[in-house]
Protein backbone atom coordinates (compact mmCIF):
# COMPACT_ATOMS: atom_id res chain seq x y z
CA UNK A 1 0.00 0.00 0.00
CA UNK A 2 2.68 2.48 1.13
CA UNK A 3 4.43 1.94 -2.44
CA UNK A 4 1.10 2.97 -4.13
CA UNK A 5 1.11 5.87 -2.65
CA UNK A 6 5.10 6.51 -3.32
CA UNK A 7 3.70 6.47 -6.72
CA UNK A 8 1.27 8.58 -6.71
CA UNK A 9 4.11 11.12 -5.08
CA UNK A 10 6.47 9.89 -8.00
CA UNK A 11 3.84 11.38 -10.34
CA UNK A 12 3.60 14.74 -9.06
CA UNK A 13 6.86 15.38 -8.71
CA UNK A 14 7.64 14.09 -12.15
CA UNK A 15 4.66 16.49 -13.39
CA UNK A 16 6.35 18.96 -11.35
CA UNK A 17 9.76 18.67 -12.63
CA UNK A 18 8.23 18.95 -16.04
CA UNK A 19 5.84 22.17 -15.78
CA UNK A 20 8.92 23.69 -14.20
CA UNK A 21 11.12 22.80 -17.04
CA UNK A 22 8.38 23.77 -19.96
CA UNK A 23 7.89 27.09 -17.96
CA UNK A 24 11.52 27.81 -17.91
CA UNK A 25 12.00 26.95 -21.54
CA UNK A 26 9.29 28.91 -22.70
CA UNK A 27 9.62 31.97 -20.30
CA UNK A 28 10.24 34.71 -22.49
CA UNK A 29 6.94 33.65 -24.38
CA UNK A 30 4.93 33.37 -21.47
CA UNK A 31 6.48 37.16 -20.32
CA UNK A 32 6.01 38.37 -23.54
CA UNK A 33 2.32 37.22 -22.91
CA UNK A 34 1.57 38.43 -19.67
CA UNK A 35 3.07 41.91 -21.23
CA UNK A 36 0.54 42.01 -23.64
CA UNK A 37 -2.48 41.64 -21.40
CA UNK A 38 -1.18 43.72 -18.79
CA UNK A 39 -0.86 46.54 -21.42
CA UNK A 40 -4.36 45.93 -22.69
CA UNK A 41 -5.87 45.96 -19.15
CA UNK A 42 -4.13 49.21 -18.36
CA UNK A 43 -5.19 50.93 -21.97
CA UNK A 44 -8.63 49.78 -21.49
CA UNK A 45 -8.75 51.04 -18.12
CA UNK A 46 -7.49 54.58 -18.92
CA UNK A 47 -10.63 54.49 -20.94
CA UNK A 48 -12.64 55.39 -17.87
CA UNK A 49 -15.87 53.42 -19.08
CA UNK A 50 -17.35 51.90 -15.85
CA UNK A 51 -18.52 48.89 -17.44
CA UNK A 52 -15.33 47.37 -18.70
CA UNK A 53 -13.31 48.63 -14.95
CA UNK A 54 -16.23 46.69 -13.30
CA UNK A 55 -15.02 43.63 -15.89
CA UNK A 56 -11.56 43.45 -15.49
CA UNK A 57 -11.73 44.28 -11.85
CA UNK A 58 -14.16 40.97 -11.66
CA UNK A 59 -11.49 39.18 -13.99
CA UNK A 60 -8.64 40.53 -11.05
CA UNK A 61 -10.51 39.23 -8.16
CA UNK A 62 -10.98 35.75 -10.02
CA UNK A 63 -7.53 35.17 -10.55
CA UNK A 64 -6.55 36.01 -7.34
CA UNK A 65 -9.18 34.51 -5.61
CA UNK A 66 -7.98 31.05 -7.33
CA UNK A 67 -4.38 31.53 -6.44
CA UNK A 68 -5.22 31.96 -2.50
CA UNK A 69 -7.62 29.05 -2.74
CA UNK A 70 -4.66 27.05 -4.00
CA UNK A 71 -2.61 28.02 -0.71
CA UNK A 72 -5.17 26.30 1.28
CA UNK A 73 -3.60 23.18 0.09
CA UNK A 74 0.11 24.41 0.78
CA UNK A 75 -0.41 21.97 4.53
CA UNK A 76 -1.10 19.31 2.33
CA UNK A 77 2.44 17.94 2.31
CA UNK A 78 2.83 18.81 5.74
CA UNK A 79 -0.11 16.71 6.68
CA UNK A 80 1.13 13.87 4.90
CA UNK A 81 4.49 14.12 6.94
CA UNK A 82 3.29 15.09 10.64
CA UNK A 83 0.08 12.87 10.49
CA UNK A 84 2.14 9.23 10.90
CA UNK A 85 4.10 10.74 13.61
CA UNK A 86 0.92 11.54 15.17
CA UNK A 87 -0.86 8.61 15.06
CA UNK A 88 2.60 6.82 15.79
CA UNK A 89 2.38 8.53 18.91
CA UNK A 90 -1.02 7.39 20.07
CA UNK A 91 -0.50 4.10 19.11
CA UNK A 92 -2.73 3.91 15.92
CA UNK A 93 0.33 3.27 13.35
CA UNK A 94 2.86 0.63 13.31
CA UNK A 95 6.11 1.36 15.73
CA UNK A 96 8.33 1.01 13.25
CA UNK A 97 10.16 4.19 12.24
CA UNK A 98 9.41 4.77 8.39
CA UNK A 99 9.66 7.97 6.42
CA UNK A 100 6.83 9.68 4.71
CA UNK A 101 8.23 8.41 1.48
CA UNK A 102 9.59 5.08 0.55
CA UNK A 103 13.61 4.88 0.16
CA UNK A 104 16.73 3.59 1.53
CA UNK A 105 19.59 5.78 2.40
CA UNK A 106 21.83 4.16 4.36
CA UNK A 107 21.82 1.17 6.83
CA UNK A 108 21.12 3.14 9.42
CA UNK A 109 18.08 5.31 8.46
CA UNK A 110 15.79 4.42 11.04
CA UNK A 111 18.33 5.57 13.63
CA UNK A 112 18.65 9.13 15.38
CA UNK A 113 19.47 11.63 13.88
CA UNK A 114 19.82 10.51 10.85
CA UNK A 115 16.04 9.61 10.93
CA UNK A 116 15.14 13.06 11.94
CA UNK A 117 17.04 15.02 9.03
CA UNK A 118 15.93 12.47 6.52
CA UNK A 119 12.14 13.10 7.59
CA UNK A 120 12.34 17.21 7.54
CA UNK A 121 14.33 16.62 4.22
CA UNK A 122 11.52 14.72 2.79
CA UNK A 123 9.09 16.75 3.98
CA UNK A 124 10.96 20.32 2.44
CA UNK A 125 11.07 18.02 -0.72
CA UNK A 126 7.37 17.35 -0.92
CA UNK A 127 6.65 21.03 0.11
CA UNK A 128 9.19 22.13 -2.70
CA UNK A 129 7.38 19.96 -5.31
CA UNK A 130 3.77 21.25 -4.04
CA UNK A 131 5.20 24.98 -5.12
CA UNK A 132 6.98 23.97 -8.50
CA UNK A 133 3.83 21.77 -9.34
CA UNK A 134 1.35 24.36 -8.88
CA UNK A 135 3.00 27.83 -9.32
CA UNK A 136 2.88 27.03 -13.18
CA UNK A 137 -0.63 26.18 -12.99
CA UNK A 138 -1.83 28.66 -11.64
CA UNK A 139 -0.44 31.19 -13.76
CA UNK A 140 -2.04 29.76 -16.85
CA UNK A 141 -5.08 29.51 -14.94
CA UNK A 142 -4.43 33.10 -14.53
CA UNK A 143 -4.22 33.96 -18.38
CA UNK A 144 -7.10 32.02 -18.87
CA UNK A 145 -9.17 34.25 -16.59
CA UNK A 146 -7.76 37.57 -17.87
CA UNK A 147 -8.61 35.88 -21.81
CA UNK A 148 -12.41 34.87 -20.51
CA UNK A 149 -12.48 38.92 -19.20
CA UNK A 150 -11.27 40.41 -22.45
CA UNK A 151 -13.95 37.92 -24.26
CA UNK A 152 -16.18 39.74 -21.94
CA UNK A 153 -15.16 43.02 -22.47
CA UNK A 154 -15.79 42.66 -26.12
CA UNK A 155 -19.29 41.43 -25.32
CA UNK A 156 -19.77 44.78 -23.55
CA UNK A 157 -18.83 46.98 -26.60
CA UNK A 158 -20.51 44.65 -29.13
CA UNK A 159 -23.97 45.42 -26.80
CA UNK A 160 -23.43 49.07 -26.54
CA UNK A 161 -22.67 49.16 -30.66
CA UNK A 162 -25.75 47.65 -30.90
CA UNK A 163 -28.27 50.10 -28.53
CA UNK A 164 -26.86 52.91 -30.86
CA UNK A 165 -28.06 51.06 -34.08
CA UNK A 166 -31.24 49.87 -32.48
CA UNK A 167 -34.32 50.52 -34.86
CA UNK A 168 -36.73 50.75 -32.26
CA UNK A 169 -35.71 53.84 -30.73
CA UNK A 170 -37.61 57.09 -31.22
CA UNK A 171 -37.11 58.84 -35.10
CA UNK A 172 -35.42 61.97 -34.61
CA UNK A 173 -36.63 65.42 -36.60
CA UNK A 174 -35.24 66.23 -39.98
CA UNK A 175 -32.89 69.12 -38.53
CA UNK A 176 -31.13 66.37 -35.96
CA UNK A 177 -30.25 64.28 -39.26
CA UNK A 178 -26.92 65.10 -39.66
CA UNK A 179 -26.22 63.89 -35.45
CA UNK A 180 -27.87 60.37 -36.07
CA UNK A 181 -25.78 59.89 -39.67
CA UNK A 182 -22.84 61.04 -37.23
CA UNK A 183 -24.06 58.09 -34.97
CA UNK A 184 -24.08 55.70 -37.54
CA UNK A 185 -20.42 56.41 -38.43
CA UNK A 186 -19.39 55.97 -35.09
CA UNK A 187 -21.16 52.67 -34.24
CA UNK A 188 -19.27 51.21 -37.42
CA UNK A 189 -16.27 52.44 -36.20
CA UNK A 190 -16.76 51.35 -33.00
CA UNK A 191 -17.75 47.50 -34.77
CA UNK A 192 -14.55 47.88 -36.63
CA UNK A 193 -12.38 48.25 -33.99
CA UNK A 194 -14.80 45.44 -31.99
CA UNK A 195 -13.63 43.39 -34.65
CA UNK A 196 -9.78 43.71 -34.27
CA UNK A 197 -10.16 43.38 -30.65
CA UNK A 198 -11.72 40.38 -31.00
CA UNK A 199 -8.83 39.48 -33.77
CA UNK A 200 -6.41 40.38 -30.95
CA UNK A 201 -8.17 38.09 -28.67
CA UNK A 202 -8.20 34.95 -30.42
CA UNK A 203 -4.56 35.46 -31.65
CA UNK A 204 -3.86 35.37 -28.00
CA UNK A 205 -6.16 32.08 -27.06
CA UNK A 206 -4.10 30.65 -29.59
CA UNK A 207 -1.18 31.54 -28.20
CA UNK A 208 -2.24 30.26 -24.89
CA UNK A 209 -3.38 27.30 -25.92
CA UNK A 210 -0.05 26.69 -27.82
CA UNK A 211 1.88 27.02 -24.43
CA UNK A 212 -0.33 24.61 -22.29
CA UNK A 213 -1.84 22.25 -24.48
CA UNK A 214 0.70 19.91 -23.72
CA UNK A 215 1.22 21.16 -20.02
CA UNK A 216 -2.39 20.23 -19.34
CA UNK A 217 -2.65 17.34 -21.17
CA UNK A 218 0.39 15.52 -19.00
CA UNK A 219 -1.45 17.46 -16.04
CA UNK A 220 -4.44 15.48 -16.92
CA UNK A 221 -3.16 11.95 -17.57
CA UNK A 222 -0.90 12.27 -14.09
CA UNK A 223 -4.30 13.42 -11.93
CA UNK A 224 -6.34 10.19 -13.73
CA UNK A 225 -3.89 8.02 -12.92
CA UNK A 226 -3.52 9.21 -9.14
CA UNK A 227 -7.24 9.62 -8.85
CA UNK A 228 -7.66 5.92 -9.49
CA UNK A 229 -5.30 5.22 -6.96
CA UNK A 230 -6.18 7.09 -4.23
CA UNK A 231 -9.48 6.08 -4.71
CA UNK A 232 -8.92 2.65 -4.59
CA UNK A 233 -6.65 3.04 -1.40
CA UNK A 234 -8.99 4.95 0.34
CA UNK A 235 -11.71 2.32 -0.50
CA UNK A 236 -9.57 -0.17 1.52
CA UNK A 237 -8.52 2.42 4.57
CA UNK A 238 -12.09 2.79 5.74
CA UNK A 239 -10.82 1.69 9.04
CA UNK A 240 -7.36 3.54 9.19
CA UNK A 241 -8.34 7.10 9.40
CA UNK A 242 -4.60 8.41 9.56
CA UNK A 243 -4.17 6.69 5.89
CA UNK A 244 -7.83 7.91 5.21
CA UNK A 245 -6.92 11.59 5.85
CA UNK A 246 -3.77 11.50 4.29
CA UNK A 247 -5.44 10.35 0.84
CA UNK A 248 -8.11 12.50 0.81
CA UNK A 249 -6.00 15.87 1.30
CA UNK A 250 -4.17 14.35 -1.51
CA UNK A 251 -6.89 13.86 -3.78
CA UNK A 252 -8.65 17.32 -3.04
CA UNK A 253 -5.66 18.97 -4.08
CA UNK A 254 -5.32 17.19 -7.29
CA UNK A 255 -9.07 17.28 -8.19
CA UNK A 256 -8.29 20.92 -7.62
CA UNK A 257 -5.60 21.35 -9.93
CA UNK A 258 -8.11 19.61 -12.68
CA UNK A 259 -11.08 21.64 -11.73
CA UNK A 260 -9.27 24.56 -12.18
CA UNK A 261 -8.21 24.00 -16.21
CA UNK A 262 -11.82 22.93 -17.11
CA UNK A 263 -13.72 25.88 -14.91
CA UNK A 264 -12.11 28.75 -16.49
CA UNK A 265 -11.66 26.92 -19.83
CA UNK A 266 -15.02 27.12 -19.96
CA UNK A 267 -15.72 30.75 -19.13
CA UNK A 268 -13.60 31.31 -22.62
CA UNK A 269 -16.19 29.00 -24.56
CA UNK A 270 -19.05 30.51 -23.03
CA UNK A 271 -17.57 34.09 -23.57
CA UNK A 272 -17.11 33.28 -27.27
CA UNK A 273 -20.58 32.04 -27.46
CA UNK A 274 -22.06 34.96 -26.48
CA UNK A 275 -19.45 36.88 -28.13
CA UNK A 276 -21.55 34.80 -31.66
CA UNK A 277 -24.70 35.38 -30.35
CA UNK A 278 -23.71 39.57 -30.08
CA UNK A 279 -22.67 39.72 -33.23
CA UNK A 280 -25.62 37.92 -34.62
CA UNK A 281 -28.63 40.15 -32.74
CA UNK A 282 -26.54 43.14 -33.82
CA UNK A 283 -26.62 41.82 -37.81
CA UNK A 284 -30.04 41.54 -37.32
CA UNK A 285 -30.55 45.27 -36.06
CA UNK A 286 -28.38 45.87 -39.08
CA UNK A 287 -30.88 44.70 -41.49
CA UNK A 288 -34.35 45.19 -40.10
CA UNK A 289 -32.63 49.17 -40.33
Amino acid sequence: DKITHDVCLMISIILSITKFFIFNLRGQELLRLVRKIDNTRAEQSNRGDSETVSILDASYRSARAVTLRMTCFGPVPAIWAIIPIIMRKVGIFPPERELPGTSWYTGRDSESPIYETLYVLQYFSMQNSFFTAVGPDLLFVSIIVHAAGQLEVLNARLRRVGEMTNPHKQLKPQEELPHEVCCEEMAWTDLCSCIRHHQAIIKLINEIERMVSKIVLLQFLGATVIICVTLYQSSKHTENMAALLMLQGYLGLIMYEVFMYCWHAEDILYQLMSASYSYYALLRQVNDK
